[in-house]
């Protein structure tokens, strides 16, 4: 009768007791076990040192999506007494806000940021509207009127910003130009029943946008959407 443990040992070729023997590997088995056993020890080691990460860092807000259209040209019927011309604007927009919130200057045919003395608020977005993060889409709306605004066509330009410098007011301006992003909308004050032939675009941001000397300016918007 045939113990096992003899059976074992001879159909491995080892006999009892007997330890592995590197030596008798081949050169390539022995290699690669040396491979084995590092991978196995590097496993062990530590991160000692935390990767530096950057604070995050605030952003100027970004208009996405504006309501109406700023193609468009909106015809606004005059309600009946003094600067009563009013338009709502809606708009979409992301910031990097560091816990600051955002706030808006609504300028009447804005043709930049100077000289400011010819600057004209229509109104302001305050308080501002919550902070955010980069990735949060947020909504704004505002409803405003053109105070002693002549008919015709006119500009209306939103400025986001995330601070307002209102020591000159009403002549107010973002205290950092860096910081901003604009939209602007045009409006035919005093259409109605009457007067619904429509104005080209064109032609509205030609007209009424008097320079200090009195010439035509060009109403165009600086760092606004189109």
């Amino acid at each position: 009768m045939v113990r096992l443990e003899s059976s074992v040992t001879a159909m491995s070729g080892r006999r009892p007791g007997e330890t592995w023997n590197f030596a008798r590997l081949g050169r390539l088995a022995r290699a690669s076990l040396g491979v084995l056993s590092m991978g196995i020890g590097s496993q062990g080691c530590l991160v000692t040192s935390s990767p530096e990460l950057q604070p995050p860092q605030r952003t100027a807000p970004s208009i996405r999506s504006v309501y109406p259209a700023p193609y468009l040209i909106q015809e606004l019927p005059n309600l009946g007494v003094s600067g009563a011309y009013q338009a709502t604007i809606d708009f979409d927009f992301v910031s990097e806000d560091l816990g600051q919130g955002v706030e808006g200057i609504i300028y009447v045919d804005f043709q930049g940021f100077e000289p400011r003395d010819n600057l004209k608020v229509l109104d302001l977005i305050l308080p501002p509207l919550p902070a955010g993060q980069l990735n949060d889409m947020r909504h704004g709306t505002k409803t405003f009127s053109f105070r002693d605004t002549p008919p015709g066509c006119h500009s209306a330009t939103l400025v986001l910003t995330h601070s307002i410098d209102q020591t000159h007011y009403p002549h107010a301006i973002p205290f950092d130009l860096n910081d901003i992003d604009s939209q602007t909308w045009w409006y035919e004050l005093g259409a109605g029943p009457l007067d619904n032939t429509g104005t080209e675009l064109a032609t509205c941001a030609s007209l009424l946008v008097r320079s200090a000397d009195g010439g035509t300016g060009d109403a165009s918007v600086e760092g606004g959407q189109q």
